[in-house]
């Protein structure tokens, strides 16, 4: 169960669906990125839908304003290439992002551990980890840049032997973000917002079987 990269360097899923929530006091953003991998008219494809919301201006309204809701997208078809946002454009160079094996590392060792429970019946594992050893663990997971500055709490759920889900939670400590569409002429700078300490939940379930793939 704790040999290097675990069950992640063969995990080539058909889908992936991935909600992140941000918990800051009385609100919380949300997102449901869904990747999936088939077929269009016999070539290989995929699609990659992300529904998430963002905080808006602050402007001192209730918390229903403060939230932004926007989607992305984004298609590949092998021989046609990459289409944003159902725009009807191609590139033709376009990126390929079907996953591949080992696209997700996760070096799970138990001395990493600082508490760790397995549920047979559900063959399900939970754990903690210090900051340290969450930012180690997480090192190929993050983007470039981002790390984790509290413990983390890790659970991962396999069936076949295949992941089926991972769910990561952590806490964010408050921080300033630069809101580029608001553009203050006075100061000549971009608005920037305070973002209150955040509880952060990934939870990732995966999928094996044929999928069918909808340009839409």
């Amino acid at each position: 169960l704790f040999s290097s990269d675990y069950m992640f360097e063969n995990l080539v899923p058909t889908q992936s669906v991935t909600t992140t929530t941000q918990a800051m006091g009385a609100l919380t953003l949300t997102s449901v990125a869904t990747l999936t991998v088939g077929t269009v008219d016999g070539n290989n494809a995929a699609t990659y839908i992300n529904e998430y919301e963002q905080l808006a201006q602050l402007d001192g309204g209730n918390n229903a304003n403060l939230i932004q809701k926007k989607t992305e997208k984004l298609w590949y078809v092998e021989g046609k290439g990459l289409c944003k946002n159902g725009n009807g454009k191609w590139i033709a160079d376009g990126a390929d992002f079907r996953p591949k094996a080992g696209d997700i590392k996760l070096s799970l060792k138990k001395n990493m551990l600082a508490t760790v429970e397995y549920d047979e019946t559900t063959e399900t594992l939970t754990a903690t980890l210090d900051k340290d050893n969450a930012n180690l663990l997480l090192a190929d997971f993050l983007a470039e840049g981002q790390s984790i500055a509290s413990g983390l709490t890790l659970v991962i759920s396999t069936a076949g032997g295949r992941v089926t889900m991972l769910k990561l939670e952590y806490t964010e400590p408050e921080h300033d973000i630069v809101v580029e569409e608001v553009y203050d002429e006075k100061t000549e700078n971009y608005a920037v917002v305070t973002v209150p300490e955040a509880l952060v939940t990934i939870e990732v379930h995966y999928s094996y079987d044929a999928k069918v793939i909808t340009l839409n």
